[in-house]
């Protein structure tokens, strides 16, 4: 009897990590219209520029996230046209952090960038989680380079 309890547990817990894995809906593209709805559910201040587009106010300052004409890549970007971001600033930032990238752009803006790509299939949570990583890296992008 105890081994039939021992192995009716195991598979109960294989049927429920089964069942949670299969109700994480795999994302290999998506709408710009979706990724909104996402937003708003994070409480982010967010609006559809175009098909593609969506401006993203952080802390009062807009950037976007701009959606592949596929819908399987994203790319979150931030620039500005004042500040004292320098070159060397710039070079400490990609050194130093992982999944963004920043430069300064021809006319010496700095600019920061961060991809996500979907192909493959992702989560809603991972979504999510690339968005608190933009808004993270912006946050010390801004005091790190550009202040």
């Amino acid at each position: 009897m105890k081994n039939f309890t021992t192995h009716l547990l195991i598979a109960i817990a294989i049927m429920m990590t089964l069942a949670s894995l299969a109700s994480a809906q795999i994302i290999e593209s998506i709408s710009a219209k979706e990724l909104l709805k996402i937003f708003e559910t994070q409480g982010y201040s967010c609006v559809l520029s175009s098909d593609r587009t969506i401006v993203w106010t952080i802390d009062g300052l807009k950037t976007t996230v701009i959606r592949s004409s596929t819908g399987t890549r994203l790319m979150f970007r931030a620039a500005f046209g004042d500040g004292n971001a320098t070159m060397k600033k710039v070079n400490d930032w990609n050194k130093k952090m992982q999944f963004s990238r920043s430069y300064l752009d021809d006319d010496g803006d700095p600019v920061l960038e961060l991809d996500l790509d979907l192909d493959g299939g992702v989560t809603k949570k991972r979504i999510i989680d690339f968005f608190k990583t933009c808004r993270t890296s912006y946050l010390r992008w801004i005091r790190e380079v550009i202040l």
